[in-house]
């Protein structure tokens, strides 16, 4: 049941997301309730992990067919992390975006897991 309902958050984050581009390529940037939005999925997904970290403890990083996925789990929450930091911050260091848009990217590639 677990993994059922994480893929249906991974599909609906995806849906949003390209829901997200759409409206910013029109308006030239992303609003507020899209950026919320986002940081409640970027949530669920450190949730997830934390439970799956507590679930497989070391295995999670050895022994598992779904190794490559976790790496890139992990990866994504840590740059979604740094992301809101930076956002928080109110410091433009002309990389938010940039990570912004990668982590979205690489959001998008959850879908096919």
């Amino acid at each position: 049941i677990f993994d059922t309902v994480m893929a249906m958050v991974i599909f609906v984050n995806a849906v949003m997301i390209g829901v997200d581009v759409e409206v910013s390529a029109h308006s030239g940037s992303s609003s507020l309730a899209f950026t919320a939005v986002g940081q409640c999925f970027s949530l669920v997904f450190l949730a997830e992990l934390i439970l799956r970290l507590l679930a497989f403890k070391i295995n999670f990083f050895r022994h598992s067919a779904h190794l490559t996925w976790n790496c890139f789990d992990l990866a994504l929450v840590l740059l979604s992390f740094v992301d809101t930091i930076i956002l928080l911050s109110g410091t433009d260091f002309g990389t938010s975006s940039v990570i912004f848009a990668a982590v979205k990217t690489m959001k998008m590639f959850r879908i096919l897991r």
